[in-house]
Protein backbone atom coordinates (compact mmCIF):
# COMPACT_ATOMS: atom_id res chain seq x y z
CA UNK A 1 0.00 0.00 0.00
CA UNK A 2 3.24 2.05 0.39
CA UNK A 3 4.45 1.69 -2.12
CA UNK A 4 1.35 2.45 -4.39
CA UNK A 5 0.84 5.79 -2.44
CA UNK A 6 4.90 6.68 -3.53
CA UNK A 7 4.26 5.71 -6.74
CA UNK A 8 0.82 7.75 -6.95
CA UNK A 9 2.74 10.88 -5.74
CA UNK A 10 5.48 10.79 -8.11
CA UNK A 11 3.08 10.25 -11.12
CA UNK A 12 0.83 12.89 -10.11
CA UNK A 13 3.43 15.92 -11.75
CA UNK A 14 2.44 14.64 -14.72
CA UNK A 15 -1.12 14.67 -15.24
CA UNK A 16 -2.40 17.55 -16.89
CA UNK A 17 -6.59 18.04 -16.96
CA UNK A 18 -8.23 18.92 -13.75
CA UNK A 19 -9.76 15.56 -14.17
CA UNK A 20 -7.03 13.42 -13.71
CA UNK A 21 -5.24 15.45 -10.82
CA UNK A 22 -9.05 15.31 -9.14
CA UNK A 23 -8.88 11.57 -9.81
CA UNK A 24 -5.67 11.31 -8.12
CA UNK A 25 -7.45 13.03 -5.22
CA UNK A 26 -10.09 10.69 -4.37
CA UNK A 27 -7.03 7.92 -3.67
CA UNK A 28 -6.87 10.44 -0.70
CA UNK A 29 -8.97 8.22 0.83
CA UNK A 30 -6.90 5.12 0.89
CA UNK A 31 -4.11 7.38 1.93
CA UNK A 32 -5.79 8.60 5.29
CA UNK A 33 -6.67 5.18 5.68
CA UNK A 34 -3.21 3.14 5.49
CA UNK A 35 -2.11 5.98 8.29
CA UNK A 36 -4.69 5.20 10.09
CA UNK A 37 -4.73 1.38 10.32
CA UNK A 38 -0.98 1.89 10.47
CA UNK A 39 -1.50 4.57 13.43
CA UNK A 40 0.87 5.84 11.56
CA UNK A 41 -0.77 9.54 13.13
CA UNK A 42 2.01 12.31 12.50
CA UNK A 43 2.37 11.26 8.89
CA UNK A 44 -1.39 11.44 8.51
CA UNK A 45 -1.52 14.41 9.66
CA UNK A 46 1.31 15.82 7.36
CA UNK A 47 -0.85 14.37 3.96
CA UNK A 48 -3.35 15.96 5.55
CA UNK A 49 -2.50 19.53 4.79
CA UNK A 50 -1.92 18.79 1.27
CA UNK A 51 -5.33 16.58 1.11
CA UNK A 52 -7.27 19.66 2.10
CA UNK A 53 -5.60 22.06 -0.07
CA UNK A 54 -6.40 19.67 -3.00
CA UNK A 55 -9.82 19.29 -1.79
CA UNK A 56 -10.68 22.64 -1.94
CA UNK A 57 -9.37 22.89 -5.48
CA UNK A 58 -11.39 19.82 -6.61
CA UNK A 59 -14.82 20.06 -4.44
CA UNK A 60 -16.67 20.75 -7.32
CA UNK A 61 -15.80 17.94 -9.17
CA UNK A 62 -16.73 15.15 -7.25
CA UNK A 63 -19.66 13.57 -5.87
CA UNK A 64 -20.89 14.27 -2.69
CA UNK A 65 -19.92 10.89 -1.67
CA UNK A 66 -17.00 10.93 -3.37
CA UNK A 67 -15.67 14.09 -0.97
CA UNK A 68 -17.72 12.99 2.34
CA UNK A 69 -15.94 9.61 2.41
CA UNK A 70 -12.64 12.22 2.13
CA UNK A 71 -13.86 14.30 4.84
CA UNK A 72 -14.73 11.08 6.94
CA UNK A 73 -11.40 9.67 6.87
CA UNK A 74 -10.10 13.20 7.90
CA UNK A 75 -12.10 13.63 10.82
CA UNK A 76 -11.61 11.00 12.07
CA UNK A 77 -7.84 10.84 11.67
CA UNK A 78 -7.88 14.22 13.47
CA UNK A 79 -9.73 12.81 16.31
CA UNK A 80 -7.14 9.93 16.65
CA UNK A 81 -5.05 12.78 17.18
CA UNK A 82 -6.83 14.24 19.63
CA UNK A 83 -7.71 17.50 17.24
CA UNK A 84 -11.38 17.95 18.41
CA UNK A 85 -11.90 20.87 16.51
CA UNK A 86 -10.61 20.16 13.34
CA UNK A 87 -12.47 16.50 13.55
CA UNK A 88 -15.92 18.87 13.94
CA UNK A 89 -15.41 21.05 11.01
CA UNK A 90 -15.28 18.21 8.77
CA UNK A 91 -18.15 16.61 9.70
CA UNK A 92 -20.21 19.80 10.03
CA UNK A 93 -19.02 20.01 6.21
CA UNK A 94 -20.96 16.88 5.71
CA UNK A 95 -23.64 17.48 7.99
CA UNK A 96 -24.20 21.12 6.91
CA UNK A 97 -24.64 20.14 3.02
CA UNK A 98 -27.58 17.89 4.05
CA UNK A 99 -25.40 14.74 4.34
CA UNK A 100 -26.04 11.61 1.82
CA UNK A 101 -29.53 10.78 1.52
CA UNK A 102 -29.39 7.76 -0.20
CA UNK A 103 -27.00 6.53 2.49
CA UNK A 104 -28.73 6.70 5.73
CA UNK A 105 -26.19 3.92 7.15
CA UNK A 106 -23.56 6.52 6.51
CA UNK A 107 -25.14 9.74 7.45
CA UNK A 108 -26.51 8.69 11.26
CA UNK A 109 -22.83 7.53 11.64
CA UNK A 110 -21.55 11.15 10.63
CA UNK A 111 -23.83 12.32 13.37
CA UNK A 112 -23.28 10.47 15.57
CA UNK A 113 -20.00 10.59 15.47
CA UNK A 114 -20.32 14.95 15.37
CA UNK A 115 -22.08 14.13 18.92
CA UNK A 116 -19.05 12.53 20.33
CA UNK A 117 -16.51 14.47 19.10
CA UNK A 118 -18.41 17.59 20.94
CA UNK A 119 -18.45 15.91 24.10
CA UNK A 120 -14.60 15.10 24.07
CA UNK A 121 -13.78 18.77 22.91
CA UNK A 122 -15.96 19.68 26.38
CA UNK A 123 -18.95 21.09 24.40
CA UNK A 124 -21.40 22.23 27.68
CA UNK A 125 -24.45 19.73 28.76
CA UNK A 126 -26.96 21.92 27.83
CA UNK A 127 -25.27 22.53 23.94
CA UNK A 128 -25.48 18.20 24.19
CA UNK A 129 -28.82 18.30 25.42
CA UNK A 130 -29.92 20.49 22.34
CA UNK A 131 -27.39 18.57 19.94
CA UNK A 132 -29.34 15.21 20.77
CA UNK A 133 -33.05 16.70 20.25
CA UNK A 134 -31.92 18.03 16.84
CA UNK A 135 -30.11 14.57 16.10
CA UNK A 136 -33.51 12.49 17.25
CA UNK A 137 -35.71 14.78 15.22
CA UNK A 138 -33.43 14.13 12.02
CA UNK A 139 -33.86 10.64 12.87
CA UNK A 140 -37.54 10.70 13.17
CA UNK A 141 -37.86 12.14 10.01
CA UNK A 142 -35.90 9.98 8.26
CA UNK A 143 -38.09 6.95 9.59
CA UNK A 144 -35.43 4.49 9.88
CA UNK A 145 -33.79 4.24 13.23
CA UNK A 146 -30.50 1.55 13.40
CA UNK A 147 -30.51 -0.40 16.82
CA UNK A 148 -26.98 1.07 17.11
CA UNK A 149 -28.41 4.36 16.91
CA UNK A 150 -31.12 4.04 19.97
CA UNK A 151 -28.62 2.12 21.93
CA UNK A 152 -25.95 5.46 21.79
CA UNK A 153 -28.31 7.93 21.51
CA UNK A 154 -29.95 6.77 24.88
CA UNK A 155 -26.40 6.28 26.36
CA UNK A 156 -25.33 9.80 25.72
CA UNK A 157 -28.64 11.64 26.90
CA UNK A 158 -29.01 9.16 29.78
CA UNK A 159 -25.70 8.78 31.02
CA UNK A 160 -22.71 10.16 29.20
CA UNK A 161 -23.47 13.68 29.69
CA UNK A 162 -25.04 13.07 33.05
CA UNK A 163 -21.86 11.97 35.13
CA UNK A 164 -19.25 13.89 36.84
CA UNK A 165 -16.51 11.40 36.77
CA UNK A 166 -15.65 8.69 34.06
CA UNK A 167 -15.42 6.16 37.09
CA UNK A 168 -19.55 6.35 37.14
CA UNK A 169 -19.63 5.42 33.63
CA UNK A 170 -17.33 2.44 33.68
CA UNK A 171 -20.27 -0.12 34.19
CA UNK A 172 -22.51 1.33 31.87
CA UNK A 173 -19.55 1.50 29.08
CA UNK A 174 -19.01 -2.22 29.28
CA UNK A 175 -22.62 -3.22 28.87
CA UNK A 176 -22.78 -1.01 26.09
CA UNK A 177 -19.78 -2.18 24.24
CA UNK A 178 -21.13 -5.99 24.61
CA UNK A 179 -24.19 -4.80 23.22
CA UNK A 180 -22.46 -3.15 20.02
CA UNK A 181 -20.07 -6.30 19.67
CA UNK A 182 -23.32 -8.46 19.05
CA UNK A 183 -24.68 -5.69 16.42
CA UNK A 184 -20.90 -5.34 14.67
CA UNK A 185 -21.71 -9.05 13.73
CA UNK A 186 -25.36 -8.26 11.62
CA UNK A 187 -24.42 -7.67 8.03
CA UNK A 188 -27.33 -4.89 8.25
CA UNK A 189 -26.97 -3.02 11.75
CA UNK A 190 -22.98 -4.03 11.68
CA UNK A 191 -22.48 -2.04 8.80
CA UNK A 192 -22.51 1.83 10.33
CA UNK A 193 -19.56 0.75 12.83
CA UNK A 194 -17.70 0.23 9.86
CA UNK A 195 -17.43 4.27 9.19
CA UNK A 196 -16.44 5.15 13.18
CA UNK A 197 -14.96 2.74 15.45
CA UNK A 198 -17.30 3.23 18.29
CA UNK A 199 -16.02 -0.19 20.17
CA UNK A 200 -12.51 1.38 20.08
CA UNK A 201 -13.36 4.62 21.93
CA UNK A 202 -15.35 2.86 24.28
CA UNK A 203 -12.79 0.33 25.58
CA UNK A 204 -10.74 3.84 25.42
CA UNK A 205 -12.92 5.50 27.80
CA UNK A 206 -13.33 2.10 30.14
CA UNK A 207 -9.36 1.52 30.29
CA UNK A 208 -8.80 5.48 30.90
CA UNK A 209 -6.60 6.16 28.07
CA UNK A 210 -6.17 7.68 24.94
CA UNK A 211 -8.26 6.65 22.04
CA UNK A 212 -5.53 6.36 19.42
CA UNK A 213 -4.00 3.64 21.87
CA UNK A 214 -6.87 0.74 21.38
CA UNK A 215 -6.64 0.89 17.20
CA UNK A 216 -2.84 0.82 17.88
CA UNK A 217 -3.01 -2.53 19.33
CA UNK A 218 -5.40 -3.69 17.61
CA UNK A 219 -2.74 -3.11 14.39
CA UNK A 220 0.26 -5.12 16.17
Amino acid sequence: MFEAIVKLHENKKHFTKRSERAAATLLSYHELGYYMMTVKIQKGLEAAKWIEMEMLEFDDIMSSFEKFSIYMNLAFLYFMSGKYKETIGWLYKIISAGGLKARADFDSMVRIFYIIAQYEKGSSAQFMKSLLRSTYRFLIKREQMYKYEKIILDFIRKKLIKVDSPEDLIGTLKILREQLLVIQKDPFEGRPLEYFDLISWITSKIENRPFVEVPMEKSK
